[in-house]
């Protein structure tokens, strides 16, 4: 029943144990907030990547006459001004959110997910999540 999908409930399960190895996208990665907040700002400015790359990174890509969401792996606001990227397995989640105009880089992970987490809609872009509210709080979008 979708209807109570997002109550907090107060017994948590166990994730069960999950093999990754398939996953090589983000399988076996370990990373650490700090290591997100690097990354990300390296998104912002030549360095890691030089102006072309992070310019096609910031831009939504247009094929066949259709604006694609995404570009890169990465997630370019419409409008421009920010882009994100996220993603979850059984148990983590991990989100980056990189503001273009100043020097605000957000990374959550969480090891919760599904039934009764709350942990996805931190990143979301409403006035409840933590993205909508730094947005509105900073006064960028």
């Amino acid at each position: 029943d979708l209807a109570d999908y997002h109550e907090l409930t107060d017994n948590p399960q166990l994730v069960p144990d999950w093999d990754y190895s398939h996953n090589t996208a983000g399988g076996g990665l370990i990373s650490t907030v700090d290591d997100l907040l690097t990354f990300g700002r390296a998104m912002r400015s030549p360095g890691l990547l030089n102006k072309a790359s992070i310019d096609l990174i910031w831009t939504r890509p247009q094929m066949a006459g259709v604006l694609s969401p995404m570009s890169f792996g990465w997630f370019p606001r419409v409008g421009g001004g920010r882009i994100s990227a996220n993603g979850s397995n059984a148990g983590v989640q991990a989100s980056l959110t990189v503001w273009k105009e100043t020097d605000l880089v957000v990374a959550v992970l969480a090891n919760s997910w599904g039934r009764g987490s709350r942990s996805g809609e931190l990143m979301d872009d409403g006035p409840e999540g933590l993205v909508g509210h730094l947005s509105a709080v900073c006064g960028v979008r």
